[in-house]
């Protein structure tokens, strides 16, 4: 799940991945509860594994970057300010069942750019400011079976860190 501001209203929200089910957006209302829950999109039933909240195309509202597993897509879906996300788009062909996204300013343009945590190879996707990922290249070589990811800045440069499946060990790289 992601928290984020998806209405306008001041009220945090929360956007929900859901494996079995659709993916949903549920509104707060300023007192600790969140209703009414909708659909961020209906237009396929995705196994979606993570979520990430972003201004991805510079509209002042946020988007919702969805990891999915199992051969799915991973998918961007453009919010509208109201709570809805009208829009949805493959992000690449990549399908290597997606474990999990996070949104951060990789390449230094300001531009929201995502990382995906992938079964086969981890991915940096460069954002293209209306919405979409201009390309996606491998973050390195040596990692594979990526179940959990973290970005973080530390000075002038951007790291990505995670834990690989039946590993207990960490791996840390430099995003290029």
């Amino acid at each position: 799940m992601a928290l984020g501001f998806v209405d306008g209203d001041g009220y945090l929200d929360v956007a929900f991945a859901n494996e079995f089910s659709l993916n949903q957006v549920c509104l707060g209302d300023g007192s600790g509860s969140f209703a009414p829950c909708s659909e961020i999109t209906a237009d396929q039933l995705l196994r979606s594994s993570s979520v990430s909240l972003g201004d991805l195309d510079g509209d002042g509202n946020l988007d919702a970057t969805f990891a999915n597993r199992v051969g799915d897509r991973n998918r961007v879906c453009l919010g509208d300010g109201n709570g809805g996300f009208p829009f949805c788009a493959d992000v690449s062909a990549h399908t290597d069942s997606t474990q999990g996204v996070e949104l951060g300013l990789v390449d230094g343009d300001d531009v929201l750019d995502a990382v995906f945590a992938n079964v086969d190879e981890n991915l940096v996707c460069l954002g293209d400011g209306r919405g979409g990922f201009a390309s996606c290249e491998q973050v390195s070589d040596d990692m594979f079976a990526t179940i959990w990811l973290a970005l973080g800045e530390l000075g002038s440069n951007l790291f990505a860190d995670g834990f690989e499946s039946g590993d207990t060990s960490a791996w840390s790289t430099a995003v290029p």
